[in-house]
This record gives C-alpha cells, sequence and structure tokens, in this order.
C-alpha cells in the first residue's frame, strides 16, 4: 500500500533539527508521545526507512539519556539537546524515525548514529520535542523550512 499524502510544515526548529509537519486525510490516528523519561535498559523500536527502503522496525535498548552539546544544523550555534543513546542498528533513512517506547508511544526522535560505536544510535528525548510539537499545533500555519543545510 503506497500511498502518499502532502505535508504542510507547521514548525521548524533549526536547534533542535525538527519539523513538525501537517498532513490531512490520514487514514489512522497518529502515534501518541510520550515526554516521560524512560528507565536505562527499557526496550525500545525504531521505525524507519533506512537506505529509503521499505518501513522496518528495529529492535533495541536504551543505553542512557545524557545533555548533549552540539551545534544547530546551520553549525551557528551551540545547541544542548536531552537524548538517548540506543542500543540498535540505524542507517541513513532512519533519521527523523520515532523511537518506540514499550506502550507504544513515541518517546524520542532519532538524528544520528554513533561514527565510534557500533550499533549505538541517538535519539532527542520527547521531552525536549513536546513543547516544540504544542507550540506547532497552536500555531497550526504553514512556515518555511529554512535554507538547506547541505548547501
Amino acid at each position: 500500500q503506497n500511498k502518499s499524502y502532502d505535508g504542510k510544515p507547521i514548525w521548524f526548529d533549526p536547534e533542535m533539527d525538527i519539523a513538525v509537519l501537517r498532513v490531512n486525510g490520514l487514514p489512522e490516528q497518529p502515534l501518541q508521545l510520550n515526554s516521560n523519561t524512560l528507565p536505562n535498559n527499557d526496550a525500545v523500536a525504531i521505525l524507519g526507512y533506512p537506505g529509503g527502503g521499505p518501513l522496518i522496525l528495529s529492535e533495541g535498548v536504551l543505553i542512557d539519556q545524557v545533555s548533549a552539546e552540539g551545534q544547530d544544523i546551520y553549525n551557528n550555534n551551540s545547541v544542548v539537546r536531552r537524548i538517548y543513546e540506543v542500543q540498535a542498528s540505524v542507517e541513513p533513512g532512519n533519521s527523523g524515525s520515532p523511537l518506540i517506547a514499550p506502550d507504544g508511544t513515541v518517546t524520542g526522535v532519532v538524528f544520528a548514529k554513533s561514527i565510534q560505536q557500533f550499533n549505538v544510535a541517538y535519539a532527542i528525548a520527547m521531552q525536549q520535542i513536546q513543547p516544540i510539537v504544542n507550540k506547532a499545533l497552536k500555531e497550526n500555519s504553514q512556515v518555511s523550512t529554512g535554507a538547506c543545510a547541505a548547501s
């Protein structure tokens, strides 16, 4: 069932590297968000399209939740993110994938994999993303996603 839907960005945050999209006409309800902090060693799953292929569910385990300092997507400003370290296999195409808690809720958003450790991925914790989603839903009007960071 390869259907596509038009999405409109209603929020863009270059510091968190998060865009919130409004998509009308989806046949299913969206996944519920979970801002609770999960304990280390909790089982998680990642839903994504690694390599641009079909939807794949990858199992994982939470290693830790830490504050990580990095740069915004334009390399202009220093940013501190609350992130989960996850023992899981991720590939290009998994960025933006939901990190799923044992109860089926979204507890984070995958954004990177370790270049130093095998099968370690990173996800921004939903507790940091939830306020962004709330603002997006309140504003609910199309926004620009800015200049491409790869240019």
